[in-house]
C-alpha cells in the first residue's frame, strides 16, 4: 500500500515539472515570436522613416521649382500634394507641401516664404512622417558685396571709374563729359567687363533733360553713403549684368513731371539681370522708392523719382530667394 502510494506521489510530481517545462516552453516560443515581430516592425519602421526622408529630400530639392509654379490666389496658403507608389519596391510616400507668404510688418511687401513639407513613408501596415520647415527669405543680402559677381572676375579686371578727368591715373576711365547725350563710359582700353565707383556718382545737366548710358558687364558702387544721386530730368541708364549699390540711391525730383530716373538693362539687352541696393532707393524727399535688398531685374526696368510715389517694388523686380541661407529644421 505504502508503494502504491509513492507511485502516486511520484506521477503528480512528474506532471508538474512538464506542467511547467510546457509553461516555460510555451513562454518562450511566444517571447521569441513577439521579440521576432517586434523586428520585423522595427525594420519596417526604419524602411518608412528613410522613404518619408527620401521623399522630403526630395521635395526640398525642388522647392525653387516649385515655388516658380505657384499661382496665389489672395496670398492664401497654398498645398500641395505628391505621392510615389512606383520607385520603392517595399514602400511609398506621401508629401504634403504648405506654402505661405511672409510680409513684412510695416510695408506688407512679401519678403519669404514659409514652406512646411510633411512626408509620410509607409511598409505595409507602418507609416512614418517627417516634417521640413523653411523660411526662405527674400532678397537676402550677402555680408560681402564683393561675393556676388561672377568667379571670373578678378580683382585686377576692374576698372575704377569717375566723373572727373583724372588722367593721373591710368586706370581710371572717364564717364564722358554730360553735354555727350550718349553718355558711355569712354577710354582707350574698349569696352569693359567690370567698373567701379569709390565716389559717389552725380548725374546732372544745367541746360535740360538728358538720358545717359554707361556700359559693363559689371557695375559697382561704393560709396556707403550716396552712391547714385540723378537729379531732377535726367536718366541714367546702366547697362550691365550685375549692379551693386553700397549707398543709398537718390532720384531727384520736385513734381510728377521733372524728375531722375535709372533704368536697368542687361548688357546683352536681353533677360534678366541682377542688383543688389545695400540701401533703400529713395526721391528727393527721402520716401523709399526701392527697400534694400537683392532682386532679378528685367531688361528695361525704369525706377522713377516721382514725389509722393507708393513703396513698392515696381514692375520687373523680382526678390532673389535665398535657400541657401534658408533657416530649415527637421522633425
Amino acid at each position: 500500500m505504502i508503494l502504491n502510494n509513492q507511485k502516486g506521489a511520484a506521477m503528480i510530481v512528474a506532471l508538474m515539472v512538464l506542467l511547467v517545462v510546457a509553461l516555460l516552453g510555451t513562454a518562450l516560443w511566444q517571447y521569441s515570436s513577439t521579440d521576432r515581430l517586434q523586428v520585423f516592425r522595427d525594420e519596417k519602421r526604419m524602411q518608412a522613416y528613410y522613404i518619408a526622408r527620401a521623399g522630403a529630400d526630395a521635395t526640398r530639392s525642388k522647392i525653387n521649382t516649385i515655388l516658380g509654379l505657384i499661382v496665389w490666389e489672395n496670398d492664401q496658403p497654398v498645398v500641395l500634394r505628391n505621392t510615389n507608389n512606383d520607385f520603392f519596391e517595399n514602400g511609398n510616400f506621401e508629401v504634403v507641401t504648405t506654402i505661405e507668404k511672409i510680409k513684412d510688418s510695416e510695408t506688407n511687401l512679401d519678403i519669404g516664404k514659409k514652406v512646411k513639407i510633411l512626408s509620410t513613408g509607409t511598409v505595409q501596415d507602418v507609416s512614418e512622417t517627417v516634417e521640413i520647415n523653411i523660411d526662405i527669405m527674400s532678397g537676402v543680402l550677402p555680408s560681402e558685396s564683393s561675393s556676388v559677381f561672377p568667379s571670373t572676375v578678378e580683382e585686377d579686371d576692374w576698372l575704377n571709374g569717375s566723373n572727373k578727368n583724372d588722367t593721373a591715373e591710368p586706370n581710371w576711365v572717364e564717364v564722358s563729359n554730360p553735354k555727350d547725350t550718349t553718355g558711355r563710359i569712354k577710354s582707350d582700353l574698349g569696352s569693359y567687363l567690370a567698373v567701379g565707383f569709390p565716389e559717389n556718382l552725380v548725374v546732372e545737366h544745367q541746360e535740360g533733360q538728358q538720358s545717359f548710358n554707361l556700359h559693363a558687364e559689371n557695375f559697382w558702387f561704393k560709396n556707403d553713403t550716396i552712391s547714385l544721386w540723378i537729379k531732377q530730368g535726367n536718366i541714367l541708364n546702366l547697362h550691365s549684368d550685375t549692379i551693386v549699390f553700397e549707398g543709398t540711391v537718390e532720384l531727384d525730383g520736385p513734381h510728377d513731371k521733372n524728375f531722375g530716373v535709372v533704368g536697368l538693362y542687361t548688357s546683352t539687352n536681353s533677360g534678366y539681370g541682377k542688383v543688389y541696393f545695400y540701401k533703400d532707393v529713395v526721391n528727393q524727399g527721402g520716401q523709399q522708392i526701392v527697400p534694400k535688398g537683392a532682386y532679378y531685374f528685367k531688361n528695361g526696368v525704369e525706377l522713377w523719382g516721382k514725389p509722393n510715389v507708393t513703396p513698392a517694388l515696381g514692375t520687373g523686380l523680382i526678390p532673389i530667394e535665398d535657400t541657401g541661407n534658408s533657416d530649415t529644421t527637421w522633425k
